[in-house]
């Protein structure tokens, strides 16, 4: 539908086939060693490498893979800005859908409220006596709660000794 099934199949095509094998490097002649030379260091066989011409062959097949790499890249990319703007239209269409669906919630709620007004003319009565209720019980909690505390708070009773008379 939006024209890169084909670019992840080619994608997924490519990732399937096995990476292709670097040539092996060209045969070298070994150098004869000098006595008289102290041991190479890390950093100069690093020069020496760097210094050591490369064959045309090479450098084509370098230039090659480079290309090759950059196309790749350049696929990926394209991939990658066709995914955000699937995602995107995704979130749009989502957000729209979930807009649409709050608002149809909404209206069919309000259609059974009004429904249930419509044929019960005693439900606005009803209704507001049990808020009453609730809000009376809610009274009596607190007022149960704030009369514990109280008593709690008071002193102690003292306790009369073994075997006297409480009356």
């Amino acid at each position: 539908k939006y024209g890169i099934s084909n670019g992840y199949a080619h994608c997924r095509q490519r990732q399937q086939q096995p990476p292709p094998q670097p040539p092996p490097p060209p045969p070298r002649s070994p150098s004869p060693p000098t006595p008289a030379s102290p041991p190479a260091s890390a950093s100069s066989a690093v020069v020496a490498t760097a210094e050591r011409p490369q064959s045309p062959l090479q450098l084509l097949r370098d230039e090659a893979e480079v290309a090759a790499l950059q196309a790749m890249l350049t696929h990926m990319r394209a991939g990658v800005q066709a995914g955000n703007e699937i995602r995107e239209s995704l979130e749009q269409q989502f957000d729209r859908i979930s807009k649409s669906a709050a608002a149809a919630t909404a209206a069919s709620q309000r259609s059974r409220v009004d429904e249930r007004e419509a044929n019960c003319p005693e439900l606005a009565a009803i209704e507001a006596a049990e808020a009453a209720e609730r809000r009376a019980a809610e009274r009596g909690r607190a007022n149960l709660s704030e009369a514990k505390r109280l008593l709690e708070s008071l002193p102690a009773r003292p306790q009369p000794p073994d075997g006297a008379d409480t009356d």
